[in-house]
């Protein structure tokens, strides 16, 4: 891409994040309700996959610490990344991962009955994103079951089969993709360790430009963490899904 299209691509984007603030701005109106609105990652240019979650979660951790870019503060979210580069894109090839709506909440407030309402408000915005971000004919990869239906409610164009959501809730199947493929899963486990998720947050504060700070705090949250049974797991879930994925549309 030429630079002069790289700068037209970041003012087109910077106009899209006003959208996102002026939606989070009118998602708050109701009485009682807040959310804030977390930016995403932003890319370089137009990316060869989408993948779209629900919304940003104030959880935390027990630490306190906050990231200050969506999908970049838990273990989790970083497993997330290093399965994208590492199952789904080949080599320079891209992804871009945003949420349905943007405004982070505790998953209790996430879940109410008005979800879907909040979804309708924000899908004219998501569709002037994917437009903007995406490749011709690029996969639009739902993550987790909510988004799933509403993208296939709305027929959204080129979206593919969902993949697991990483939630708590979700643990439960996290076991199933290594109890369909036990050999697949014993050659699999030896080859992932902490260090490759020591090395994504790396990575990651360099793509999202994070303040000077970012690393160390967040390494520092993620000290003593280790890749668990549980999480290599999800990991394995992950990559099964995404090489599925390419072979559905023709990339494998």
């Amino acid at each position: 891409m030429l630079r002069g299209n790289k700068m037209a691509f970041k003012d087109d984007y910077k106009k899209l994040e006003e959208k996102f603030k002026r939606q989070v701005e009118k998602d708050n109106q109701p009485p009682g309700f807040h959310s804030e609105y977390l930016p995403n990652i932003s890319p370089e240019g137009r990316v060869d996959f989408v993948l779209i979650g629900s919304e940003p979660s104030t959880g935390g951790n027990s630490k306190g610490y906050r990231s200050p870019k969506n999908f970049s503060g838990s273990v989790e979210d970083f497993i997330l990344h290093f399965c994208i580069k590492k199952y789904l894109c080949q080599g320079d090839e891209t992804y871009y991962l945003t949420d349905l709506s943007k405004g982070a909440m505790p998953v209790r407030v996430a879940s109410k009955p008005d979800r879907t309402r909040r979804y309708e408000a924000w899908y004219p915005i998501l569709r002037k994103e994917l437009e903007l971000v995406r490749k011709p004919r690029a996969p639009i990869i739902p993550i987790g079951r909510e988004v799933w239906g509403f993208l296939s409610k709305k027929k959204t164009q080129q979206i593919t089969c969902r993949v697991l959501h990483y939630s708590k809730n979700a643990a439960p199947h996290y076991p199933r993709m290594k109890t369909l493929y036990p050999e697949y899963y014993t050659r699999f486990e030896s080859s992932v360790g902490w260090e490759h998720i020591e090395q994504t947050v790396k990575r990651i504060a360099t793509e999202g430009k994070m303040p000077g700070d970012y690393v160390e705090g967040i390494l520092g949250n993620l000290k003593g963490k280790t890749l668990t049974d549980s999480r290599k797991m999800l990991m394995f879930t992950y990559k099964v899904q995404f090489e599925s994925i390419r072979k559905a549309a023709g990339l494998a």
